[in-house]
């Protein structure tokens, strides 16, 4: 009994000493996520195919390369819903803004996305699992939401 109450405190307080440290310190969390957070979580996530991460696919506005950014990102009804964990002021936010579109990789597969939207803080729980709505509101995280890109029709024969 002792052993998955361990586990699920470690669960519950995980959460809670990210956010402490995201708002103590900010940039020091950021960068040790760069360098090693997003490397052992992006190898993990393609071979797991885990429900909230992925990668924003998108061009850079001054260079034109091609870039992959891992994110969290959730499925809502008519499209995506990516957390802004450092904000409005990050590369890949301005890159999909100003091209108005981006891709997502995310459990597998790439969807195309378009009309990008912020949605204030704190973030409304729509699909978001319980427990990352905690967080993300309590970090007073803003998200970022984009609807699914149509598809071409194909042509009449």
């Amino acid at each position: 009994m002792n052993l998955w109450l361990s586990i699920a405190s470690s669960f519950l307080l995980l959460p809670l000493v990210l956010v402490i440290a995201v708002r103590l310190w900010p940039k020091q969390v950021a960068r040790f996520n760069r360098v090693v957070t997003n490397r052992t979580i992006g190898r993990l996530a393609n071979g797991l195919k885990m429900p909230t991460f992925g990668y924003v696919i998108h061009v850079g506005r001054k260079s034109g390369k091609v870039h992959r950014t891992p994110v969290n990102v959730f499925r809502i009804r008519d499209g995506f819903l990516f957390g802004l964990t450092y904000g409005r002021d990050t590369e890949w936010v301005k890159n999909v803004l100003a091209a108005g579109r981006c891709a997502v990789e995310t459990r597998g597969r790439v969807y195309e996305l378009v009309d990008p939207a912020f949605v204030n803080k704190p973030l409304p729980r729509g699909g978001l699992p319980f427990i990352f709505w905690v967080v993300l509101r309590l970090m007073q995280v803003e998200g970022l939401k984009f609807k699914n890109a149509p598809r071409a029709m194909p042509k009449a024969v």
